[in-house]
């Protein structure tokens, strides 16, 4: 696997990113020297490293004087991966920019092709059966979609916030048998899984606000995949209108979400990206074509 540490050049964001209280209105850009106690300036400068793509890992242990946890993203994602039961962490790969489990089941995907999909409306409009791929990705509630529940759906990471025990999850699991992956997170410290085999633990050091798919692009790169066409990553506007492919209505964006930071974070990732996995070409179906461009944003282009 490719050894990649972008960490150090991408994880503080631009001076001129406004920081966020946890109330969510924006703190003065000089907050960190107007900031006289350690409690006012370690609340601030936890809010400024929040709005870094790259945040999960040194969250644990925050420090006043320093920005965040020393120890390194593998050291970290081995000791978190030890509270999932056996049958989930067993053939473990990492490196400082991914960990994951069950690692002979994905050798499948070197060299292949995969369509990527996401919630957000293009989803909805996208027809299936002209679309050239080896294999389907998803997320989460995918399962809920009318078109979706009827396709092979290859692999799926879902987050904390989907029912696993609901009895549609379980029907679309039974009928097609996909790889279902977790990442990191409190929901699933001292869940009680069954004894599902493709159940798996995936989690990237790259992070950030935009959502499981993004962290699954990353992945799809290091298992050496040739090609990634992805629909439904088409930004906030959708989600805050309701419009999504999954569960109609649903309007919930991640916490300490600003325009200015998801923004931002596109164009890390897709620099991220261009550096790292040249090799790999990427098809965007859907909307979103202003955090999808050729070419990564210019500092000038947009203004943070």
């Amino acid at each position: 696997m490719l050894e990649k540490n972008l960490e150090a050049k991408y994880t503080n964001p631009p001076s001129s990113l406004p920081m966020r209280s946890p109330s969510g209105s924006i703190l003065p850009t000089d907050a960190l020297k107007l900031s006289r106690t350690p409690n006012v300036k370690q609340k601030t400068m936890r809010n400024l490293l929040k709005s870094s793509p790259f945040f999960s890992h040194i969250s644990t242990s925050f420090k006043v004087d320093g920005i965040g946890n020393s120890e390194n993203f593998s050291s970290w994602a081995k000791r978190q991966a030890s509270s999932f039961p056996k049958n989930i962490s067993t053939d473990m790969r990492f490196n400082e920019e991914i960990i994951y489990t069950k690692s002979s089941k994905f050798e499948k995907y070197r060299g292949k092709s995969l369509l990527i999909i996401g919630g957000g409306p293009s989803t909805s409009e996208l027809d299936f059966s002209k679309v050239e791929s080896d294999f389907m990705w998803s997320v989460n509630h995918f399962y809920l979609n009318p078109v979706l529940n009827k396709l092979k759906i290859d692999m799926a990471m879902i987050m904390g916030e989907t029912d696993i025990k609901s009895k549609e999850f379980l029907d679309y699991r039974e009928r097609f048998n996909p790889a279902i992956g977790f990442e990191i997170h409190d929901r699933w410290k001292d869940y009680e899984f069954d004894d599902y085999e493709n159940y798996f633990l995936m989690h990237t050091d790259f992070y950030s606000k935009l959502g499981a798919c993004v962290r699954m692009m990353i992945f799809a790169c290091l298992l050496g995949v040739k090609r990634v066409s992805f629909v439904g990553l088409d930004g906030p506007k959708y989600i805050e209108r309701g419009e999504h492919a999954f569960e109609k209505g649903k309007t919930t964006l991640p916490s300490l979400y600003s325009p200015e930071v998801y923004k931002w974070q596109y164009k890390i990732f897709w620099e991220y990206i261009k550096e790292g996995f040249k090799e790999v070409e990427f098809v965007n179906l859907g909307y979103g074509e202003e955090f999808h461009l050729e070419e990564p944003l210019l500092e000038g282009e947009v203004r943070l």
